[in-house]
């Protein structure tokens, strides 16, 4: 990625509030997230961006499905599968402060066990 393409993204990620001034863009990675509608999951195709603190998502029409996860919140991460059996699915366990609970998000990304490892390593890097 360029540097304008970069910057771009940045700009893009802090004027959405998804991220803070001083978080950094780490990777950026097409995949998609099954987000929760009523009983079922619907599959939202987009991007994730991995920042130094934060899981970013945006995706859908018109970008109107946006997620943003501190790693710091991240309580627990294990492999699943999406669909019926496919196994690219990664669920994320997320302490919510609002709403006192645990709220679970299903990410589906190729290459899941290289994800897991960096998702697992940067949650260790903001906790240590």
């Amino acid at each position: 990625m360029n540097p304008n393409e970069y910057n771009d993204i940045m700009n893009s990620l802090v004027e959405a509030k998804l991220i803070d001034n001083n978080d950094k863009l780490i990777v950026t990675e097409n995949g998609d997230y099954w987000e929760k509608f009523l009983f079922f999951r619907s599959q939202v195709r987009g991007y994730y961006y991995f920042t130094e603190k934060r899981i970013v998502f945006i995706g859908g029409f018109a970008s109107t499905t946006q997620l943003s996860i501190q790693y710091k919140d991240i309580k627990k991460i294990e492999k699943c599968s999406v669909g019926p059996f496919l196994p690219f699915g990664v669920m994320i366990y997320v302490y919510d402060e609002n709403k006192n609970k645990i709220i679970k998000y299903k990410l589906s990304l190729q290459n899941r066990n290289r994800w897991i490892t960096f998702i697992e390593n940067r949650i260790k890097g903001v906790n240590n």
